[in-house]
């Protein structure tokens, strides 16, 4: 079935791309217009000021503003639609090596990685529509661990991967546990290896050591990368989908400020734990899920299995006290991992009904569906967290199963 459908599937996955490209044009990408305003500071000279400066708080490494600072010396429109292709090319690779590794070859296989992406649609479309990084960033991460477990044994190619990883991890400090993986593997010495490490800390210190050496800033960029990390502080708005923002949504009594009511504030739930409390769920959280995080990752496997990488990209984003909507592109291998099982399950239509109507509640619960109450109500209920925790449930009971 899967197999007849593909033609239809990759054309929908490119509809997909083009409405999000559309998105990013019509919608003005504001994350991207930050992103330009920065490379833009950089090119001028005035890198201290990229934290200070711009039509929203830059929050992003001085090593992403230095490195991409190029764009700028584009006008603002061609390097959005250079920005954009980029993209669409990185999720056109990524899925083709993800349908490689389940199956070359196989018309099937890719079918299910189409469907997967767009069971993903909405954080995609997101992602898209405010020019952000979170698909380059799990295309570079897929990359990387898929070449991980390649029998290639290509050095350049492993380096490379593993370089634009170190890169893509001070870009989105929720990738950093990533690189721990090249030197857990210390017993297997080959030059693949080699490369993976040093292709790690190259990218790492090209992020830190570049801005130093080439900006007049200097050291003092990262004190304001640090200030303006805290000044940031703890979003409390309903599209924030964290647990710690759940936790204030419903359980704080507090107001809750709904950003497609205008930012008017609502107030949801009950006064359940006092603020001292809430604080040290939000730490118990955070420690636990990144125990959690590093414990999985040393529970590694010595050959490919999509069940366990899906489940590592998906608790990368748990420990954060900030997870915006397009951060849930980190649930597309999370669908495709139970895809992949449902071929030897016994009740193969249940699997699907499941899975659909996860699906159906991460992309139609906006307001342009539901209507404005309902879906802020279910925006602040972090849904997309809880459709996100579920599949990887379902991974887990699945393996455990070993259905």
């Amino acid at each position: 079935m899967i197999k007849k459908l593909t033609p239809l599937l990759l054309v929908a996955v490119g509809l997909l791309v083009a409405t999000g490209t559309a998105w990013a044009f019509l919608k003005g990408a504001k994350d991207f217009e930050v992103f330009y305003h920065a490379w833009t500071l950089v090119l001028a000279g005035s890198a201290s000021e990229i934290y200070s400066q711009g039509p929203d708080r830059y929050l992003y490494a001085p090593g992403f503003a230095w490195l991409f600072s190029p764009l700028a010396f584009l006008p603002k429109t061609l390097a959005l639609t250079i920005w954009t292709m980029v993209k669409t090319v990185s999720l056109g690779l990524l899925i083709r090596r993800l349908a490689s590794a389940l199956a070359p070859q196989n018309v099937a296989a890719l079918g299910l990685v189409c469907l997967a992406a767009l069971f993903t649609a909405r954080p995609i479309l997101i992602d898209f529509e405010y020019g952000q990084v979170n698909l380059f960033t799990l295309a570079i991460a897929l990359w990387a661990l898929l070449d991980f477990y390649s029998e290639r044994r290509n050095a350049t190619f492993s380096f490379l991967a593993w370089f634009f990883l170190g890169i893509a991890a001070v870009t989105k400090l929720f990738t950093l546990p990533l690189l721990i993986i090249p030197f857990l593997n210390a017993p297997l010495v080959s030059s693949q290896r080699r490369a993976e490490k040093w292709g790690s800390v190259a990218g790492v210190l090209l992020m830190i050591l570049g801005p130093a050496i080439f900006l007049n800033a200097g050291g003092s960029l990262y004190l304001n990368w640090r200030d303006a990390l805290i000044a940031k502080g703890f979003p409390t708005e309903s599209h924030n989908q964290s647990f710690l923002a759940f936790l204030h949504h419903y359980l704080s009594g507090n107001a809750t400020a709904v950003l497609s009511e205008a930012g008017i504030d609502y107030h949801f739930g009950a006064r359940i734990f006092s603020a001292e409390v809430l604080r040290w769920l939000g730490w118990a959280w955070f420690f636990g899920t990144l125990g959690i995080l590093v414990g999985w990752i040393f529970s590694m496997p010595a050959r490919f299995k999509l069940s366990w990488l899906a489940v590592l990209i998906g608790l990368l984003i748990l420990p954060s006290h900030l997870i915006w909507k397009p951060y849930f592109v980190f649930s597309f291998p999370l669908f495709l991992a139970v895809m992949q099982k449902f071929s030897r399950t016994a009740n193969f239509a249940w699997g699907w009904v499941g899975l659909t109507s996860l699906a159906l509640v991460l992309n139609l619960s906006g307001f342009d569906v539901l209507g404005h109450p309902a879906s802020a109500h279910l925006e602040a209920f972090a849904v997309f967290l809880w459709v996100h925790l579920a599949l990887m449930v379902w991974v887990r009971a699945i393996d455990r199963l070993e259905i």
